[in-house]
């Protein structure tokens, strides 16, 4: 078995896992290559070219699992909404939720509005390559809704959390939908053969503690429970560190926490058997080798007595990382024996 897989599952492994979050994107020159010619939904509608995207940082790297490549809200639109992406503003909707303060109508999610084959990319992936582990992913909920409301992104999730204050009513109905969208897209990926799957909930962590407890008990403890059983399941949001026992009722099996943060100091808060993952800086990472190696060896020296250990950094690569850094970054992980 390999590491990754045992590692998500607590099983005996002799290294600690690595992989990279955004770990194929414009930091790589083979992923720059491909966007002079692809956009981001051009490459997610080829399966053969997503496949190269996804498998080149493994081949480059030498990381211990891939990421399918797709992006957090392209399932949106197969809730009806259009969904693009700007040079220097990343993703952006053309007809957003709320428009000039009026609500539309919501729409349940349709596979067949959702023009990416994913199923054949990770299928495909799985015949390439059939010894790596390919992890699939969602956006989270609240995260998906920051950018659907006005169609930009909503970072510190302000009009987010004004319009759920505000309008809990139509906030629930939008959630329950996009909960219902991701659970679609989770399980889809999951029949396909995806090795294990993480949600991406980045902003979540603005919310305030008791906000943060009523949307995880309604929303991302029903996607834990559709999901539970199948594949390990992997829920990460920065700035959450310190909502960690809150985010450990969720039932997904891994957590993944930012770098603002001491994975030791939060692991004491969660249950022996929920699983962490993390959280090196993505600056040093991008800015200083040696601090980066220094820094990784730290965090997973950390770690040693947690069974259930991936590591990673505490959000995606920076586009200005050399990929060199990151490379060294995983040979000084995995030179580091699990005592």
């Amino acid at each position: 078995m390999d590491i990754f897989t045992a590692a998500l599952r607590g099983y005996p492994h002799e290294r600690v896992p690595v992989w990279f979050m955004r770990q194929a994107g414009r930091y790589s020159e083979s992923y720059r290559k491909v966007r002079e010619i692809k956009d981001i939904k051009e490459i997610c509608m080829d399966p053969e070219t997503s496949v190269d995207v996804t498998a080149a940082p493994v081949k480059e790297l030498g990381v211990d699992a891939a990421i399918l490549f797709f992006d957090i809200l392209l399932p949106a639109e197969g809730m009806g909404f259009d969904v693009d992406f700007e040079e220097g503003r990343g993703p952006v909707i053309g007809n957003p939720y709320l428009s000039e303060n009026q609500k539309r109508e919501i729409s349940a999610f349709q596979r067949d509005m959702m023009p990416y084959p994913v199923e054949k990319t990770v299928k495909l992936f799985r015949e390439r390559m059939p010894g790596i582990p390919l992890i699939g992913f969602s956006g989270g909920p609240i995260t998906m809704l920051s950018y659907l409301l006005r169609g930009i992104s909503d970072r510190d999730l302000l009009n987010t959390r004004k319009f759920i204050l505000k309008d809990s009513h139509s906030a629930d109905d939008i959630l329950s939908e996009l909960t219902e969208t991701v659970i679609e897209i989770l399980k889809l990926q999951i029949k396909s053969g995806c090795h294990a799957v993480q949600v991406f909930d980045s902003w979540a962590g603005f919310l305030p503690p008791s906000m943060l407890d009523w949307y995880c008990s309604r929303y991302i403890t029903r996607i834990s429970s559709e999901i539970g059983g199948t594949v390990p399941s992997i829920y990460f949001s920065t700035q959450s560190s310190s909502s960690a026992a809150i985010l450990d009722k969720s039932g997904f099996d891994f957590l993944s926490f930012d770098w603002r943060c001491s994975l030791a100091d939060i692991a004491s808060s969660l249950r022996p058997e929920t699983g962490m993952q993390g959280n090196l800086d993505p600056v040093i990472a991008a800015y200083d080798c040696e601090k980066a190696v220094s820094e990784s060896e730290r965090i997973v020296s950390s770690m040693k007595h947690r069974n259930r250990y991936i590591f990673n950094l505490g959000h995606g690569v920076l586009p200005d990382t050399p990929p060199e850094n990151l490379k060294r970054i995983v040979e000084s992980v995995h030179e580091m024996v699990i005592e």
